[in-house]
């Protein structure tokens, strides 16, 4: 089993930070970090289907918790690369106007690990990059 923790300061309100990347389901927010983005109704919960480099994951919602500003998602299949993977997506505050982003997972790989953790770190910080876009954190991007 594997793990991966990406930490991150945004200088932007945590309240602002959570409104937008508590949208599990909003398609725009990970443009540019995904192939495709295709969300599903199981039975009340959000799933969705992602393709990010030829490989296809479906992942679903767990939970969402506004008051902790925390998202858990879960992996039910991995595309052939992963067995297993557990995602946790956090934001809280530390100052006036800034917070911090954390993304952290615990996978189990089916191939060699030394592989799995750089694609999985990069995805995280390549979507915290785009957050970043827009949250306006970046000169002339949108907010």
């Amino acid at each position: 089993m594997g793990s991966v923790t990406v930490i991150e300061e945004l200088p932007v309100d945590a309240d602002r930070a959570w409104k937008l990347v508590r949208e599990f389901d909003n398609l725009a927010l990970y443009e540019g970090v995904v192939d495709e983005l295709v969300l599903h109704d199981a039975d009340g919960r959000i799933e969705r289907t992602v393709r990010i480099g030829g490989v296809t994951l479906r992942q679903r919602l767990e939970s969402r918790d506004d008051a902790a500003r925390e998202l858990r998602i879960h992996t039910i299949d991995g595309g052939g690369i992963l067995q297993r993977l557990e995602a946790q997506l956090s934001v809280t505050e530390s100052g006036t106007d800034s917070c911090v982003m954390m993304w952290e997972a615990e996978y189990e790989p089916m191939i060699d690990d030394r592989q799995m953790k750089p694609l999985i770190r990069d995805f995280y910080l390549t979507a915290i990059a785009l957050f970043r876009r827009h949250l306006g954190d970046q000169p002339g991007e949108p907010q």
